[in-house]
């Protein structure tokens, strides 16, 4: 990969960390665009890099998705609900990742530099859950 390519990415990753986080109140907030976003843990760790399309009102639908309890519409969701099986049902799943997670993103509009910018965060970030084994 080109030198200034990789710095790019390194440039847009250094962006978001630096970034206020979001809570999902503040979803209303979020862009309807394509792009890329990253979801913390209370300890402000990053837990899982993803990116959207603009279909299904993209990153703002995406990560509604991510903060609805769903595990069916999210590999996050269902990570979180392996690890915490004591969230027995959908509400309280629901309610413990709003409570315990937060979130920043930013749009990008070509599809292929949001696929990029997400592998290399994930290729320098330990996320817990991009490749949690979930079967």
């Amino acid at each position: 990969m080109n030198e200034e390519l990789l710095l790019n990415y390194k440039k847009i990753y250094q962006e978001l960390k630096s970034k206020d986080l979001q809570t999902y109140s503040q979803l209303n907030l979020v862009s309807k665009k394509g792009g890329l976003y990253i979801i913390f843990d209370n300890k402000n760790d990053i837990v899982y890099v993803g990116i959207t399309t603009t279909r299904k009102n993209g990153l703002n639908g995406r990560l509604k998705a991510h903060f609805s309890g769903n595990i069916n519409s999210s590999v996050f969701d269902k990570a979180i609900n392996k690890e915490n099986p004591g969230l027995d049902s959908k509400e309280k799943l629901r309610d413990f990742i709003r409570s315990n997670f937060k979130f920043v993103f930013k749009e990008i509009e070509k599809l292929r530099e949001r696929k990029l910018t997400e592998d290399f965060i994930v290729s320098i970030v330990d996320t817990k859950y991009n490749y949690y084994p979930i079967n």
